[in-house]
């Protein structure tokens, strides 16, 4: 990494991954309905433009990651790791 690039990251934001990431969209007019029985988190308080930290529950309370949740006007985002996706579809 040179100079400029160190100095711009230094004095302005940055973002970057940490680990494989993996989004889940959801659809349909009882997603956040479905999603409130699973996450942690009151997803059907969310706002359209807001989100939360959450935890994904087995039907027995157990965790299986925790994700971010991202609620749009038509679809709500889960932002998860890579390696769990597939476990929660």
């Amino acid at each position: 990494m040179g100079p400029d690039t160190y100095r711009a990251l230094r004095e302005h934001a940055a973002t970057g991954a940490v680990a494989p990431r993996s989004t889940i969209a959801l659809r349909g007019n009882d997603r956040a309905s479905y999603l409130h029985g699973l996450l942690t988190n009151d997803i059907r308080a969310l706002a359209p433009g807001s989100g939360c930290y959450a935890a994904w529950l087995t039907p027995q309370g157990r965790m299986l990651t925790d994700l971010h949740v991202f609620a749009l006007d038509d679809m709500i985002l889960l932002d998860v790791p890579a390696d769990v996706a597939p476990a929660t579809l």
